[in-house]
């Protein structure tokens, strides 16, 4: 599958479309992203680019894998963790979370998701339905599970772990 990236230029507001390779667009700041913002425009020629945007990558085993092994490789410039606090990444998280494979950094990444993912689903229930909330509750019982399975992970981890997350998320975990 092809992806695409969109550059505007800054002069004349001209937006032309590339294509990507599920790997360029998945990780940002990669050479091969970088080199759009210098471009000519298709229209008027300047290199001036007001901004670029590449099409969201779902995360998967094969990218999560690459990513978790290699620490050139990211998401995202910051908050990696938040983007990764999805439940449609929850399984994909616990096949990875223990790969001897992965590199601390990358496992600390992961163990914050699941804490920020664990903390999306205790906070504020009075902003949600009966029905929301009982999915959410049936989420944070999982993830409850997951991570009291890994409290030395956790308090490894905890350096990247936001304070109004520990606050809420630690005292459900026994920490």
């Amino acid at each position: 599958m092809k992806y695409k990236l969109s550059r505007t230029c800054k002069d004349c507001k001209n937006v032309d479309v590339f294509e990507l390779t599920k790997l360029q667009a998945a990780f940002s700041h990669t050479d091969d992203i970088d080199k759009f913002w210098n471009v000519n425009c298709s229209v008027c020629g300047s290199t001036n680019c007001k901004m670029i945007n590449k099409e969201s990558v779902k995360i998967d085993e094969e990218l999560l894998n690459l990513w978790g092994m290699d620490s050139n490789l990211s998401f995202a410039t910051q908050d990696e963790d938040i983007i990764l606090a999805d439940v449609a990444y929850f399984d994909i998280i616990l096949n990875s979370i223990d790969d001897d494979r992965f590199l601390d950094k990358k496992i600390d990444l992961l163990t914050s998701a699941l804490c920020i993912l664990l903390f999306d689903n205790i906070v504020s229930p009075e902003e949600y339905t009966s029905s929301e909330n009982q999915q959410r509750q049936r989420i944070a019982a999982l993830v409850v599970k997951a991570l009291s399975k890994r409290k030395s992970s956790i308090i490894r981890a905890q350096y990247l772990i936001s304070d109004y997350v520990k606050k809420l998320v630690f005292p459900k975990l026994n920490i």
